[in-house]
């Protein structure tokens, strides 16, 4: 059982379970539940400090309604969530920052709002004023200011020196002379935090504005009481930085102070900073010892930057930086790829004076060290090398070549990327090294095929002669397994085609015939191809499907069902890729005097044709004609579990478009074959019909409701996205049908324990709209919701909470199970949970303590 200390002033004394104010000052963290500010107070008024007090009302009571968490509750926030929250020891400034103070609702979210009524009494009342500084509301006017700063971008950058003299007294602040319990701590704290906030913003498009008043984001790298100051501060002079470059030399003695930082945040920040002036840095003592620091640090991309930092000393002559070679060998072994890349770069910048015996080093790395990282991170440096010393790294080639058929994929996904720098750099070994390019698009790893499909596009520039014997093999690796693999070589095909257009009807026959040829899977990469040829034009797409119509049109082609599948998946893909086509041609299919040809094929065809139609309908290419429409939905909804596997995919999905949905003259036989394929064999199209009843929910609640049964087996499906969407489909037909509320929630209260955090967010999310509408019901279940804010998983929490926010917002009567109190405690006190989860946690603790406990 949770007891409070009775209401008192706040002060140290009063608050003996405080921590010792010489250690560490506690900061005022008040957060109360408050719906948007009309619905909270029942009138006009926005301002959270106009809420009446009814003096008429008993100290302890504690109404649930929306009045309640305001205007009948406000004497019960103001007297005792501050000393309740004391008591339990939640009050620390270590695990409170000054945004707490006055954190204002979010844009997704407008129902938590930190109780300034509240906090504007504690800044103004309590404590002692220290009369020579500015009073803590004078202070909090300036927070009030800066917040105002900090929504108008345009007003920010032309008040940088206004914001700059509200922030400089604060970063000079003697804390330790503070009053911990006045509350200027904090609110000069959230000065600092917004002002540089405003600052790095600033600086993200007008570095100069803000380079010229550098020195107090200098002064800010030391600001001790809070990361966040820091941290920005560096963000900001790094971006002032990239635009100033060494003009700004005279800021690195601090910076280069801050490099130790215990915030890896401001150390990577502040190492980007010299990376941005390495002249200036080689001059300063201790950058090497610095570097080194960096180059083993904790924190990977610290890791990274000093390794690029290096990197750019070196390049920029400072020869004292070879002193780091040692750390950047062990570098060449990181686990972070970025790490070893940029640590082989910067080992081979270092080689100027030292070259054979570096290139001799990187040669034993590669052939015989035992470690696949470090034959990985030495053929990154051998990439450097040669970019700087071809004649010499020449003999490196056949080191590189035979780390292509290396046992571990990463170094034969480095050697790959590197010979492209080989080939390019040593002219007389170019073909070869395509041909060895070439082979090694047939290995089973997609990160190896990608690197070698993208060497090869880019070695095809100003080679045609050699891009006609290239296209094929590249076309073969659209097989791949990997759907990255083949993503890549299309991009490396696109590039191709650009560099060497004389290759285009080559490959757009090419394309063609495997959109005609290939299975499902394969066709949608091949027509990804086809637009990354012309994105903009389409002028490939234009005579690929004209081809493809042609093809499907003629009756004496033996590939009329293969044109028609193609055309239906250029529209699934991509409908834009039709944008030119003439609308009825593409129907054509679907009249009664279209060729006359075997009615198995003239079926399969008039069913492709229909759900091109209705792709191109959905994204707006074609208009949406009904007659056309309700053709097309005639041919789908005859669809049966035997049907080939495309056309149950396609058809499934063409179905469950809202604008065909919306637009059919008989939406009921569409919801009903989507109630029947939300069991089909294949997942893809199980997850396809849930998403089709979610559509339909939102329009036709009623027509959906009886098969309620086939929504609920769809959230035990084994495949996630048909749970998730069945799951998001339940909560909306149980806010939309309120006599399937009961039952919607219990499918939902089995669903909330999915594996699968997107089905766990579906589930939270439909216990929100039948909270609207049913909160009592939905209170039931507070348990379950519960859950949910102590998930690792922060969507999960914030759905959650939005959840429980749902239910706190209605008038009904919910008071939570104090059994809930210690799983609430143990969430309120978790570090991990955002503010507003904390807020909500907070508020259901109050509602678990009894009355007694509060005076």
């Amino acid at each position: 059982m949770f007891e409070t200390s009775t209401p008192s002033a706040p002060s140290a004394a009063a608050h003996p379970d405080s921590p010792d104010t010489d250690d560490a000052a506690p900061v005022i963290f008040v957060l109360a539940i408050t719906a948007p500010a009309r619905a909270i107070v029942g009138g006009p008024r926005d301002d959270p400090d106009e809420c009446d007090n009814h003096p008429g009302n008993d100290e302890h009571a504690h109404p649930a309604g929306p009045a309640g968490l305001c205007n009948d509750r406000s004497e019960y926030a103001s007297q005792h969530i501050f000393s309740f929250l004391c008591s339990n020891n939640w009050l620390t400034a270590q695990s409170r920052s000054a945004k707490d103070l006055y954190q204002k609702p979010s844009e997704g979210n407008a129902y938590v709002a930190t109780s300034k009524t509240l906090v504007h009494r504690m800044l103004n009342e309590g404590g002692e004023t220290d009369r020579a500084s500015p009073t803590p509301a004078k202070l909090h006017r300036r927070v009030r200011e800066l917040e105002e700063l900090n929504e108008n971008f345009e007003q920010a950058t032309r008040s940088v020196q206004r914001v700059v003299r509200l922030i400089q007294p604060e970063l000079q602040r003697d804390f330790a002379a503070v009053d911990s319990f006045s509350g200027k701590e904090a609110t000069s704290v959230e000065i600092c935090e917004l002002g540089v906030d405003i600052l790095a913003g600033v600086a993200t498009e007008h570095p100069d504005e803000v380079g010229s008043r550098a020195n107090v984001l200098v002064r800010a790298l030391s600001f001790e009481p809070s990361d966040y100051v820091r941290s920005t501060a560096a963000n900001a002079l790094h971006l002032v930085a990239e635009a100033q470059g060494e003009s700004l030399s005279e800021i690195l003695p601090t910076v280069i102070d801050s490099m130790n930082d215990p915030d890896w945040k401001v150390r990577h920040h502040t190492t980007a900073i010299v990376t941005e002036m390495p002249k200036a840095a080689a001059e300063h003592d201790g950058i090497v010892s610095s570097l080194k620091d960096g180059l083993e640090d904790p924190n990977w991309l610290v890791r990274a930057e000093s390794a690029r930092a290096v990197w750019n000393l070196a390049d920029a002559g400072a020869s004292h930086v070879r002193m780091t070679r040692s750390t950047l060998l062990t570098c060449l072994g990181d686990e972070e790829p970025r790490v070893r890349r940029l640590a082989g770069s910067a080992l081979a910048a270092t080689a100027a004076d030292d070259v054979e015996n570096v290139i001799d080093l990187v040669e034993r790395l590669i052939c015989d060290h035992d470690q696949p990282r470090k034959r990985a991170g030495a053929i990154r440096c051998a990439n450097g090398l040669c970019t700087n010393y071809p004649e010499s790294a020449e003999v490196l080639t056949d080191a590189l070549v035979g780390s292509l058929f290396d046992s571990d994929e990463r170094v034969r996904s480095a050697a790959a990327d590197v010979l492209e720098t080989f080939a390019r750099y040593l002219p007389d070994r170019r073909d070869n090294l395509i041909d060895q390019l070439v082979w090694v698009l047939n290995d089973s790893e997609w990160t190896v095929t990608t690197a070698a499909a993208q060497a090869l596009a880019i070695l095809a520039e100003g080679r045609p002669e050699r891009a006609d014997e290239l296209i094929h093999p590249l076309m073969n690796t659209l097989e791949h397994d990997s759907t990255l693999a083949r993503f890549y070589s299309g991009q490396s095909i696109a590039s191709f085609v650009e560099d060497a257009p004389e290759t285009a009807d080559i490959v757009e026959t090419e394309l063609t015939e495997r959109l005609v040829e290939d299975d499902l899977e394969l066709k949608k990469s091949v027509a990804s191809v086809l637009f990354e040829l012309d994105p903009e034009g389409q002028e490939h797409a234009k005579r690929v499907t004209r081809s493809l119509i042609e093809k499907r049109d003629d009756s004496q082609s033996d590939q009329r069902t293969g044109a028609a599948a193609g055309l239906a998946v250029i529209a699934f893909t991509n409908p834009d890729m039709l944008a030119e086509v003439d609308p009825v041609v593409i129907a054509r299919p679907l009249e009664d005097e279209f060729i006359s040809v075997p009615e198995p094929e003239r079926v399969y065809i008039r069913q492709m044709t229909a759900s091109t139609v209705l792709f191109a309908i959905q994204s707006a290419v074609f208009s949406t004609v009904p007659g056309v429409v309700q053709s097309a939905v005639e041919e789908l909804i005859a669809i049966d579990p035997t049907s080939n596997r495309e056309m149950r995919v396609f058809g499934t999905h063409a179905l469950g478009q809202e604008t065909t949905i919306k637009h059919c003259e008989k939406p009921e036989t569409v919801i009903r074959t989507l109630a029947q394929s939300i069991t089909d064999a294949e997942k893809e199209v199980r997850s396809r019909a849930a998403a089709g009843l979610l559509n339909a929910t939102e329009h036709y609640p009623t027509l959906v409701a009886p098969y309620v049964d086939a929504l609920e087996e769809g959230t035990r499906d084994s495949y996630f996205d048909c749970r998730s969407a069945s799951t998001t489909a339940i909560g909306e037909l149980g806010a939309r049908e309120p006599a399937l509320a009961e039952r919607c929630l219990k499918t939902l209260e089995d669903a909330h324990v999915d594996d699968h955090w997107q089905v766990e967010v579906a589930a939270y999310g439909g216990f929100e709209v039948i909270a609207e509408i049913a909160p009592e019901k939905t209170g039931l279940y507070l348990g379950s919701l519960v859950d949910g804010l102590a998930s690792i998983d922060e969507n999960v929490q914030t759905s959650a909470a939005d959840a429980i926010t749902a239910i706190l917002r209605s008038d009904a009567t919910v008071q939570p199970d104090p059994s809930l109190r210690d799983s609430l405690r143990a969430s309120a006190t978790d570090s991990t949970v955002s503010d507003f989860v904390r807020t909500i946690v907070i508020e259901l603790v109050i509602r678990t303590t009894p009355s007694t406990n509060r005076s």
